[in-house]
Formats: C-alpha cells, sequence, structure tokens
C-alpha cells in the first residue's frame, strides 16, 4: 500500500478490509460502487481479487501481490490488470541453463488450472535456451509422489513451480528427498525453501516494489488508457539464494555467475 501512494501519488479516498470474508467483500465493493464512486480501486491479495472477481465493479481494477492471476481472473477479465507475485519464468529457465550443458531437461509437476498458462510460457522460453521441461500434471497434492516416480532417470534438475497444488511442506519436502536421491538441484520458490534444503530459490524481492508498479499501472489507467491494453507485470525485483551446503551433497558445483548475482548464500 505504501508503493502504491508513493510511485505516483494517488488520492486514497476510502480503505476497507475485508477481513478474509469473500461475502463482506462483494458487499463492500458494493458500497464502493454506491457511496465512494472512485475512478479506480485497488484490490491487495488474492482474496480481494476473488471478491472483484465475483462481483466485477464498473471501474477499473488494479491488484497487487496475488500469485498466478491469470488462474483467478479467467479469460473474460476485462477491467482488470495488476502486479503480480510471479518471477518471470526467463529468470529459473536461464539459472538452469547457467548450470552448464549436463541440464538438459527440467522436471515440473503442476496443475493445469493453476499454473498451466506459466508452464505454457516457460516452455517456450526452454525451447529458446536449449532446454526441455519434462512436465507432469496433477489434480491434488497426494498425486505428487507417483508424478515424481513417474520421472524417475528422465531428468536433469527439478523445479517447484508457484503452484498452490505442490507448495504444501510436506509436498516440498517429497520433492527434497527426490532431489537428493536422484542427485539433482532443486529450484524452489522461497528463501525457506533453500533452508529446507533446494540449491536455489527465486522469490519475489519486495512488497513495496510490487505497490509501486501497482501505482504505475493505475497511473496509466487514470491517464486514459483501457486497462486491457496495460498487461499485468510480474515482480521486477527477485532474490536469489543459493544453498552451497545442498550444492555440496550433490557433488554439484555452484558456477561463478550464479554466485555474483546471488542475494543470499548458505555455506556449508
Amino acid at each position: 500500500f505504501k508503493g502504491f501512494r508513493e510511485a505516483p501519488p494517488h488520492q486514497i479516498a476510502a480503505v476497507y478490509d475485508m477481513d478474509g470474508d469473500l461475502d463482506r467483500g462483494r458487499k463492500l465493493i458494493a458500497e464502493i460502487e454506491e457511496k465512494i464512486k472512485p475512478d479506480l480501486i485497488f484490490a491487495v491479495g488474492i482474496w480481494a481479487l476473488q471478491a472483484v472477481v465475483s462481483r466485477p465493479p464498473s471501474v477499473p481494477v488494479v491488484y497487487a501481490m496475488v500469485l498466478n492471476p491469470p488462474s483467478v481472473l479467467g479469460a473474460d477479465a476485462k477491467n482488470v490488470t495488476g502486479a503480480s507475485m510471479n518471477v518471470p519464468v526467463e529468470q529459473p529457465i536461464r539459472l538452469f541453463k547457467q548450470l552448464g550443458p549436463q541440464v538438459k531437461r527440467i522436471g515440473v509437476i503442476f496443475n493445469r488450472n493453476r499454473t498451466g498458462y506459466l508452464v505454457r510460457q516457460a516452455q517456450a522460453v526452454a525451447r529458446e535456451e536449449g532446454l526441455e521441461l519434462v512436465t507432469r500434471e496433477v489434480s491434488s497434492p497426494k498425486e505428487v509422489v507417483a508424478a515424481l516416480e513417474s520421472l524417475q532417470d528422465g531428468i536433469d534438475a527439478l523445479w517447484i513451480v508457484p503452484d498452490e497444488t505442490t507448495l504444501s511442506q510436506a509436498v516440498v519436502q517429497q520433492m527434497l528427498l527426490f532431489s537428493y536421491r536422484k542427485r539433482i538441484p532443486l529450484l524452489g520458490l522461497s528463501e525457506r525453501h533453500a533452508q529446507m534444503g533446494a540449491v536455489f530459490a527465486l522469490s519475489f524481492a519486495s512488497g513495496e516494489d510490487i505497490g509501486r508498479q501497482a501505482g504505475e499501472l493505475a497511473q496509466a489507467i487514470l491517464s486514459g488508457r483501457a486497462p486491457s491494453g496495460v498487461p499485468y507485470t510480474n515482480a521486477r525485483k527477485v532474490y536469489l539464494t543459493v544453498n552451497l551446503k545442498a550444492a555440496q551433497k550433490l557433488g554439484l558445483e555452484i558456477p561463478q555467475a550464479i554466485l555474483a548475482r546471488a542475494t543470499n548464500v548458505i555455506q556449508p
């Protein structure tokens, strides 16, 4: 919210807290439209965006701090854009590329309804980089173990995509065990994943900057651009955590080019 107000400054007419209650969120949207009559609504977090989707307001909406917004919005949202928490897919793919020619096939387990769009984007980037994504679809966390076993010796690295289906601690632990058993690097999406044993983690670095991105999108709309012509953004500030202790256990040497841009290095 601080970042949104700063870049550039906006006149905030009113602030509402839906307390995680979707019905309350719908009622607040109705109240905002009837009483405040704003030029734009700023929705912070996935619950606020879900409220917007369930009761679309007549004014433009800019969101922030949402993971995988296309899976929330669907194809019909015309009056909404925003700043997501996602790391651009180019970054993990190029990180794998930097590991060296021994990494060619990257394993990905995902739920099509949540991150199918992201996996398609990543496949296109991987092809450009001469890499291949080996994918397995799951519909629930309990299917992950079987999906991992089906990958077995067919991959050189494993990537935890930002898919809620695979983000529970139990599922991450299964992926870590697979990584160590097969002696292949695992890329997580939070510093916590690296602390748990992933060799790498890429994560958004600043909620304030995501708010600032949302403020810039809002300014574009308030200056006359249609929301449909203002594409949503991914995180532009990203943390890279490298776990040298985990790399050592896997017998993996981390290139200096990767270490040079790491935000945090976990030493052996």
